[in-house]
């Protein structure tokens, strides 16, 4: 027994000394080389006056900024990353004058070539993007890592497989086994040994929403099933990215997600009204509320509390219309209620039938994972933005959707500071900091190409607000002033001028705009769909045809493809065809009054009254609805 427990003790003993032995290396600098990666490298290394540096993969040079950082960070550096979607990326702009750019000059400020602040956010990133680039993030040395996501979850449905995160037992011994410095020797030895047994696999890129073109804005319709998958997605990542950075020993801040719910009006579904006589009164009311809108006076104090009286009269009916919870919030503020329009403007934000924005539930969500763990910071910049909605600073923070001004920007960056300080546990000039953030001169407005973007976005929310002539007015000046080197980009910016033409009831200029935007980008979704709907209109059935079908192949989701193929096969009298291509439509999200109606006449054409009727009464109601 006694042999035995010496036998145990020597053994321990070595494994002490040899761990105390291989500390001397720093073994853990080089263990990176073992992690989990991303789908596809985010960053490699330079070359030229880049060869010292980590630099941005040019993969994502449509993507990403281009940031560079040393392999090597020298010690006393802090190096803080910032993940998200385009908001942290710096949309319209670029990082220099986003928040990340005004937070760097603030820090260098006071202290030069101390902190080191990487802008690692990407266009269109949702959470699931987010989860897979952190992979690589985690192995560049960071000292904090920054995560505000949330805007685009239901752009798409999210592509990580279900199991994503979830260890198996040998795994998890693995990851224990791998802080200590004896198994790292090992690891080590056999990869110098055999590197090409151990060569990173590059994985398709899931984060490249060029090659996933099933990518449609607000693409995911709304249901209750849908509605709790995005949820549970987005908790999932979320909580898989917290697992990675206590993994890591890693600190985070994790941002609650801000967005324009002051001028972004809501789009809305039908009105589920069952009985007819509520229907009318509804519409009745909706009609009064508009010409309210049109009509009154803001320093009529009767007018607008008549106007107020009208859209409560409306939501007792319909209580889920979003643009009424909206209108009420206008109303509210014209009244100097403030925090009842708040509460207001969430409402139509969260019941947006196409959410773009980030949603209170994804918020909620942030809230819960991290206010009760000491590990991780949480930075709730929907309340900080809500305190100006409050203070009666509606105006000038967001471009769009969710893109911030330069305000908005400097409200984000002086907002973080307080945050950093805890997350580093350092002491940090707080007003030095937030005064030469606010006072920091550098502006986008001498580069034609950020004031091309920042009319762009602007152009959206005119149209947006349904205010089409300046719309048109700011795509067609995007166009005239924007140097265009990336022929994808400019058949979007074509199709948002040709959509403001349309809307304005010019169809000439909007077919013209629609063809040349197919002649830039011929996979652009939005222009295929179009010029289908023209051939179909001229009666050239067989290019209608040919162009829906392209359609299909860039996007096998695109309802509005299978409605044109659908309406083809009904002039063709192939009713059950056309009932084939119409099931397909609304299955992928495409209910209409457009479909509606074809269906009810094809089932009709096969004698099928009973199913026509039924159909055509769901026509008729988005058809009421429309007008």
């Amino acid at each position: 027994m006694k042999n035995k427990l010496l036998g145990v003790l020597f053994f321990f003993l070595t494994i002490f000394l040899a761990e105390l032995l291989l500390s001397v290396f720093q073994l853990d600098k080089q263990d990176h080389l073992f992690n989990q990666h991303s789908a596809f490298p985010f960053f490699i290394p330079g070359t030229d006056e880049h060869a010292d540096d980590y630099v941005t993969n040019p993969h994502f040079s449509y993507q990403l900024n281009l940031q560079s950082f040393p392999i090597h960070k020298k010690a006393g550096v802090k190096r803080i990353f910032i993940l998200g979607g385009s908001a942290a990326y710096g949309f319209p702009y670029t990082e220099e004058y986003g928040f990340s750019g005004y937070l760097r000059r603030a820090l260098n400020h006071i202290a030069p070539n101390r902190y080191e602040i990487i802008d690692a956010a990407g266009m269109s990133f949702g959470s699931h993007r987010v989860l897979d680039e952190l992979r690589d993030i985690v192995n560049y040395d960071p000292d904090l890592i920054i995560i505000n996501s949330g805007n685009n979850e239901y752009i798409e449905k999210n592509i990580l497989p279900p199991t994503f995160g979830q260890e198996n037992k040998l795994e998890k011994l693995s990851g224990i086994l791998a802080h200590t410095n004896t198994y790292r020797a090992v690891r080590l030895g056999l990869y110098y040994t055999f590197p090409k047994h151990f060569q990173r696999q590059i994985a398709r890129d899931m984060t490249d929403i060029r090659s996933e073109r099933v990518v449609r804005r607000a693409g995911m319709v709304r249901t209750a099933e849908t509605e709790q998958e995005v949820l549970a997605n987005y908790r999932n990542n979320f909580l898989a990215m917290k697992g990675l950075l206590e993994q890591k020993g890693i600190k985070g801040i994790f941002t609650t997600v801000p967005n324009n719910i002051t001028t972004w009006v809501p789009t809305n579904d039908p009105p589920a009204i069952a009985q007819p006589q509520d229907l009318a009164t509804w519409k009745t009311m909706q009609d009064k509320i508009i010409k309210g809108f049109v009509a009154t006076n803001y320093g009529d104090l009767e007018m607008v509390i008549e106007l107020e009286r009208n859209i409560n009269s409306s939501l007792r009916i319909y209580p889920d219309y979003a643009t009424n919870w909206y209108n009420l919030g206008q109303v509210e503020m014209a009244l100097s209620r403030p925090d009842a329009a708040l509460t207001a403007f969430l409402k139509a934000r969260d019941l947006d039938s196409k959410p773009v924005r980030a949603l209170s539930s994804f918020n909620e969500s942030i809230r819960n994972l991290i206010k009760n763990d000491r590990k991780f910071v949480l930075l709730d910049l929907e309340q900080i933005f809500g305190a100006e909605i409050r203070n009666g600073h509606t105006e000038g923070l967001f471009l769009d959707y969710c893109h911030y001004t330069q305000e908005g920007h400097k409200l984000v960056a002086m907002a973080l500071l307080p945050s950093i300080q805890k997350a580093l546990e350092i002491q940090l000039p707080l007003p030095i900091l937030e005064d030469t953030i606010h006072s920091d001169p550098i502006t986008p407005q001498q580069d034609r190409r950020l004031m091309a973007m920042e009319l762009y976005a602007r152009g959206m929310t005119f149209s947006n607000n349904q205010r089409f002539e300046d719309a048109k007015n700011a795509f067609a000046k995007v166009l005239e002033i924007y140097p265009f080197d990336d022929p994808v980009f400019k058949s979007g910016m074509l199709d948002n001028l040709a959509s403001a033409y349309s809307s304005l009831g010019k169809e000439m200029e909007a077919n013209k705009y629609y063809l040349l935007s197919l002649k830039s980008d011929p996979d652009n979704t939005v222009a295929l769909q179009e010029v289908g709907y023209l051939y179909l209109k001229e009666g050239n059935l067989e290019k209608s045809r040919e162009t829906f079908n392209h359609l299909i192949k860039v996007n096998a989701y695109s309802p509005d493809a299978y409605t044109g193929l659908g309406l083809i096969a009904q002039q063709q009298g192939k009713a059950r065809e056309a009932i084939s291509f119409y099931d397909e439509a609304v299955r992928l999200g495409g209910g209409n009054g457009e479909i509606y109606h074809g269906l009810s006449k094809a089932y009709m054409s096969l004698g099928d009254k009973a199913r026509g009727e039924e159909l055509l009464t769901k026509a008729r109601k988005f058809d009421e609805f429309q007008h």
